[in-house]
């Protein structure tokens, strides 16, 4: 038999042949046309007989069974046989009582004597039955095998059906379930061809055997969906139409496309009733998406939504869960169509425009000039955008529809209820937030808002729509405790939660690229990077892969967040500040670079402090004591040795920097520092007090004005000395005796560097003319000396010498 071949031509699978080497045992597929043909010149063969089993079609041939077709005749089918060469189609299914009878046997032939020496040859009980139309005879016989009076055969007045429709480069092909005239071809303006909600005009037609060919102005990039309508001129049979050879003008039609990705295998539901329900009397017979997600309406279908259930996306592979729906005219059912369906049902008021503008405004899309959402079909058009929204929508939905079953159409419902609110508050929904994810799935139990925002987010970061597809496809991963930051992928836990796409599939994962894969994972201290799947209980990958990357963190190396209140204090005040963690705040000169805790710890006193932090979050008392004034930010340390990076607040401090240096008088006419030393530094301002003290303590002198001074101090910086408390501007001599020393500051070693004056306010101090200060004994007022100070990096000691205390 390997010489025939058995052809089936479906909306789902298009042209398949099958070589009749043995018999084959096939399915039924609503829609389809079979026919048997010469395997050299596929050509219909004529000699055939077609027998009913139950439901099943018995196709012999030369006596032999050659094809079993199970399901032919079940109830609500629509199949078709072609029966011989120039013959009608005809469609032999259960739905049609005129020809389907209980054991029937058809028989074709060119002529009325050889079809009945094949029916004498049969011992088969057979019914009387009626002539097939058509150019070849055809008998039915009753059970006493004697033939009936033969019929001739009647005129055909069956039209063509279209059956599929296809599209590549600039060519659409249109292919009908019997030969056409290829003389009296319709007009160009018959037609109306849309690719992405975009008009691509006809320019020519041709018709050849079964099919009519499209010539098309823009060519159709490959994968993109096609969407055609013919008009019939008008109701009778026309001069120039898509007909068979006997004139019987084709019906019009239209098409549309199902997607998510591409659906094919949809069944396709008007509603009438307008309750958004796919219901069985609603079933659009034979009409089921192809495998590129089209379908077909033929002029005359009932008026309504269009619902679309069922089938696979192409995309994925995975099954469609959803009712997707459209206004009635739609060419394009999506999940946005499904909301604007959705809204217009909820806003009987709204125009079809205003609807489609609401939608698009609340769900942040733009559509091209003069494209609606009815239309406009973002895949063939390669809108990542609006494929993103898309998307969003769909998974939103099926992520409710795993949760709770039929709760994919409460999401539709949700969104569109929420377009008005979105609209008047000027906000369009985000389903990367959990707010209006929680708007959407309000009223259905179990879903993982956390799981779908993970999703959404990872869709609107996709950059093509290949990148969104393989996500759809994937199972969703997330971490199931997200300590810390949220977000950051940091944890102190290494469980996962996964959310699967597939029912009753098993989690898989891999650590190795997908060299191996394992039931269960175990993460490790540190980076981790693992990948997810699910397996049928064959072990079979029955989803996509998703890579999941995080790090695991079991010690704690995160650092606390400084905050500082943003204010001007004096250096004898407090500031508020705050740590995330228990520890230690610090307020630090922003000159210094801070890149570890000892950067601040071994700075100079004067430029930084600190104050132990007792609870989180919770505003503390830090002094400024001592600081020298400047801007200051706030680090903080918590238990863990973790340092904070700077506060984005700071805090400015002002006032100068007090330095206390305590002599004693050691003995006669001696006096030493009891401090050491103190180091001055750049950028600070300076108080400097001298107390001096002995057996009998007389005034300190302090320093009644400040000065900038650096590792040396600068040319015209001074450092006045007066008495403690303010009121005399006189050094007084030490125990009020005569024999008094008046104290300078010593080191020959500090004077150095450019030139600055240290003098007191008492005119006869220390002057700026030059000299060393001295003062003799028995002398009880000041003599007027002077010295150049050369510069201070530190005051080291003070001394006596030969009766003078000098620098």
């Amino acid at each position: 038999m390997s010489s025939h071949l058995l052809r089936i031509l479906s909306s789902s699978h298009g042209e398949r042949m099958i070589a009749l080497d043995q018999a084959h045992a096939l399915v039924a597929e609503p829609g389809a046309v079979y026919s048997l043909l010469d395997g050299v010149s596929l050509q219909l063969l004529e000699h055939l007989k077609l027998r009913q089993e139950g439901d099943k079609l018995i196709v012999e041939l030369e006596d032999e069974v050659v094809a079993t077709i199970d399901g032919f005749y079940a109830e609500g089918q629509q199949v078709s046989f072609d029966l011989g060469a120039g013959s009608a189609v005809q469609t032999i299914a259960s739905s049609d009582a005129t020809i389907s009878s209980s054991n029937m046997v058809w028989e074709a032939a060119t002529d009325l004597g050889t079809a009945a020496a094949e029916a004498g040859a049969s011992v088969l009980p057979y019914l009387a039955g009626v002539a097939v139309v058509g150019g070849v005879t055809m008998m039915a016989m009753n059970d006493a095998n004697n033939h009936a009076t033969p019929v001739a055969a009647a005129p055909d007045t069956v039209a063509p059906v279209i059956q599929t429709i296809t599209a590549q480069g600039t060519t659409a092909v249109l292919t009908y379930n019997e030969a056409l005239d290829a003389v009296n071809v319709p007009a160009a303006g018959a037609f109306s061809v849309m690719v992405g909600g975009v008009a691509n005009p006809v320019t020519n037609v041709a018709v050849a055997g079964m099919t009519v060919t499209l010539t098309l102005t823009n060519a159709v990039a490959t994968g993109a969906a096609v969407t055609i309508s013919y008009t019939d001129p008008t109701a009778g049979n026309d001069a120039n139409a898509i007909q068979d050879a006997a004139g019987n003008d084709a019906l019009g039609f239209s098409s549309g496309v199902v997607a998510d990705g591409y659906i094919s295998g949809a069944q396709i539901y008007i509603d009438v009733n307008n309750n958004g329900i796919a219901e069985v009397g609603e079933l659009q017979a034979g009409v089921l998406t192809d495998a590129n997600g089209m379908f077909i309406l033929q002029a005359g279908a009932p008026v309504g939504a269009i619902l679309a259930v069922g089938g696979t996306n192409i995309d994925t592979g995975l099954p469609n869960t959803l009712v997707l729906k459209a206004p009635a005219g739609s060419t394009t059912v999506n999940p946005l169509t499904t909301v604007l369906q959705d809204y217009m049902a909820a806003n009987p008021g709204a125009t079809a425009t205003q609807a489609d503008t609401a939608v698009q405004t609340a769900l942040g899309i733009t559509l091209p000039a003069g494209s609606t959402l009815s239309d406009y079909d973002p895949l063939a058009a390669g809108n990542l955008s609006v494929q993103q929204v898309a998307v969003q929508v769909a998974e939103i939905a099926n992520q409710a529809e795993s949760a709770t079953a039929g709760s994919g159409s409460t999401v539709f419902t949700n969104i569109a209820n929420a377009v008005n609110t979105a609209n008047t508050n000027t906000t369009p929904l985000n389903f990367t937030t959990s707010a209006d994810v929680n708007t959407a799935t309000s009223g259905v139990a179990g879903v993982d808002v956390t799981a779908i925002t993970t999703q959404a987010t990872a869709i609107a970061n996709a950059t093509t729509i290949t990148a969104i597809s393989t996500l759809q496809k994937a199972p969703i991963v997330r971490l199931t405790t997200d300590s810390g930051t949220a977000g950051d992928l940091i944890t102190n836990d290494g469980a996962l939660t996964v959310t699967t796409k597939v029912a009753g599939s098993t989690v898989q994962y891999s650590v190795d690229s997908g060299t191996s894969w394992s039931a269960s994972f175990n993460a490790v201290e540190g980076a981790n990077s693992v990948q997810v799947r699910e397996v049928n209980t064959a072990g079979k990958a029955v989803s996509g892969v998703t890579t999941f990357d995080f790090t695991l963190r079991t010690v704690d190396i995160t650092a606390p967040t400084a905050t500082a209140t943003v204010e001007t204090i004096a250096n004898t005040a407090s500031t508020d500040v705050q740590s995330s963690e228990t520890g230690t705040a610090y307020l630090v000169n922003s000159n210094i670079t801070v890149n570890s805790l000892a950067d601040i710890t071994t700075a100079v006193d004067a430029l930084w402090n600190k104050v132990a932090i007792t609870s989180a979050n919770t505003a503390t008392a830090l002094p400024a004591t001592g600081l020298a004034a400047g801007t200051y930010n706030v680090y903080s340390e918590d238990a863990a040795g973790n340092l904070s990076s700077a506060s984005t607040g700071s805090v400015t401090v002002t006032g100068a920097v007090t330095v206390v240096f305590d002599l004693t008088i050691a003995g006669a006419g001696a006096v030493t520092a009891s401090d050491g030393s103190t180091a001055f530094s750049t950028g600070v301002d300076y108080n400097i007090v001298v107390k001096i003290e002995g057996s009998n303590t007389v005034d300190s002198v302090a320093a009644a004005t400040t000065f900038t001074g650096g590792a040396n101090l600068a040319a015209g910086d001074t450092v006045s000395l007066v008495a403690a408390d303010g009121t005399s501007s006189s050094i007084i001599a030490v125990n009020g005796n005569a024999a008094a020393k008046y104290l300078g500051i010593n080191s020959a070693a500090l004077l150095r560097a450019s030139p600055g004056t240290f003098r007191s306010h008492n005119a006869g101090f220390i002057t700026n003319s030059g000299g060393i200060g001295e003062y003799t004994a028995g002398v009880n007022a000041p003599k007027a000396f002077a010295d150049i100070w050369t510069g201070i990096a530190n005051f080291t000691a003070i001394r006596a010498s030969s009766g003078y205390i000098f620098v």
